[in-house]
């Protein structure tokens, strides 16, 4: 399969939000390498979808984090002072006061 191709057919099944090209890339150049599955064909399919579905989770949690985040940083009273910066956005001075 190419790889537009496997893009297309991921992105159309995936229903997260953070899945980068470049993580597509490599799963799909390591398939090219591959010998083949034979047998294993239905476990690794199992596996690949306990992988999306982590990766759903994950990017589920950051985006809760990011929100909360950003509720706790516009109680602040800073949001006016720091987003002045020339190319500071809301999350990136929420990220900064965090730490």
């Amino acid at each position: 399969m190419q790889f537009d191709d496997f893009v297309t057919e991921v992105r159309s099944c995936y229903q997260g939000s953070r899945l980068s090209k470049e993580t597509l890339r490599r799963i799909h150049q390591a398939a090219q390498e591959s010998w083949g599955l034979g047998a294993r064909a239905v476990g690794s399919k199992v596996r690949l979808e306990l992988a999306m579905q982590r990766q759903r989770f994950v990017a589920d949690q950051i985006a809760v984090l990011d929100e909360q985040l950003l509720d706790l940083y516009a109680r602040t009273g800073y949001a006016q002072i720091a987003e002045t910066m020339p190319g500071m956005t809301s999350s990136s001075a929420a990220t900064l006061l965090r730490s």
